[in-house]
């Protein structure tokens, strides 16, 4: 909310942004408001208007970055103007543009550390573990994961038995 700024400009300003540093990989969520931050004590400040309800709802809410959009139900918010499903399209946008980069995107931590741990090092590593870990969950399978965590395992107890812990 800043006068003469739009959402291109920062659309645009944060793809600079991920270019110039270049990481491994970037997590993309829509912006949230949730009880007790700056952005819902101060919702009017920041450009958010939120329905009346709206906590109790989202406690209860089916979140899925994986979903289509126009398979979401209403957020109870919008930002600056821009419905739930508008806010979603965009998060989305910047989704796509981040991976056409050869970034992958929405993989954290705990996921880095278990490529890590398995020897996936580059990007195309990361992708290929997303797309598999993802084709496990979303057809119920866990073959992949249980593979990954036996590999894990293994390293684990190669590592102990070298004394690689604790150097």
């Amino acid at each position: 909310m800043v006068d003469g700024v739009t959402l291109e400009d920062v659309f645009q300003e944060n793809m600079t942004l991920i270019k110039s540093a270049n990481p491994d990989t970037v997590i993309v969520n829509p912006p949230g408001v949730f009880p007790k931050t700056q952005w819902m004590e101060k919702a009017d400040d920041y450009g958010f208007s939120v329905n009346p309800g709206f906590i109790a709802m989202f406690m209860r809410y089916e979140y899925s970055i994986y979903k289509p959009t126009e398979l979401w139900k209403d957020l109870g918010y919008s930002l600056q103007g821009m419905n739930s499903s508008a806010l979603l399209k965009e998060t989305g946008r910047l989704r796509a543009e981040v991976l056409s980069m050869g970034i992958p995107t929405d993989i954290s931590d705990e996921y880095l550390m278990m490529t890590e741990a398995i020897g996936c090092t580059t990007r195309q590593d990361l992708l290929k573990f997303k797309s598999r870990s993802l084709q496990d969950i979303m057809s119920g399978s866990s073959k992949y994961m249980k593979n990954v965590v036996r590999e894990i395992n293994e390293r684990s107890r190669r590592m102990a038995s070298e004394g690689r812990f604790w150097r």
